[in-house]
């Protein structure tokens, strides 16, 4: 499996919000597997682009806050 670098998957995720093509056509143009491509969306369209660049390093207290959220909101992964 390649490697996308982030910067790619960014400039992918950047042309799709832009509404030019559709995300199928833009994943499979970048060579991005559909659920990671599915992950940078999401996170670009909650977060933005700070965070899709620089994500939260996950430590015990970040899980922690994440079983928790998981358990106040009905969430599941």
């Amino acid at each position: 499996m390649t490697k996308i670098s982030i910067n790619t998957k960014l400039k992918a995720v950047e042309e799709y919000a832009n509404g030019n093509d559709s995300k199928e056509f833009i994943r499979k143009k970048y060579g991005i597997a559909e659920p990671d491509f599915q992950i940078c969306v999401g996170i670009y369209a909650r977060f933005g682009k700070k965070t899709l660049l620089n994500p939260p390093k996950v430590n015990g207290d970040f899980r922690l806050n994440l079983v928790k959220w998981k358990q106040e909101n009905l969430g599941g992964l």
